[in-house]
């Protein structure tokens, strides 16, 4: 009985996450993160938009300018920033 009782007490409890965050942690994050986060993306070396960008040119027509193009990205604008030239109008949501 002492050893049971001495090894439960050297075991940590047992700690359920959440299902999900709550909307305050998840706000609160981004809120953080938000100030630095095309710095961070450098810094992490994020080339998406530009590979994105370049797998693009590789189908379209040379000189292509003046098309259809929708940003489906996550709010960052960077793809925006590459497609920019080639773009009809611009307009943000």
């Amino acid at each position: 009985m002492t050893r049971l009782l001495h090894t439960s007490l050297l075991q940590p409890p047992v700690v359920r996450a959440p299902a999900r965050a709550s909307d305050g942690f998840v706000a609160a994050l981004f809120e953080r993160a938000a100030p630095d986060f095309d710095t961070t993306l450098a810094t992490l070396g994020y080339c998406v938009p530009q590979r994105l960008f370049e797998t693009a040119m590789a189908v379209l027509d040379p000189g292509a300018v003046g098309i259809e193009v929708l940003d489906l990205g996550c709010g960052t604008g960077l793809c925006g920033e590459w497609f920019r030239p080639l773009a009809r109008t611009t307009r943000r949501s």
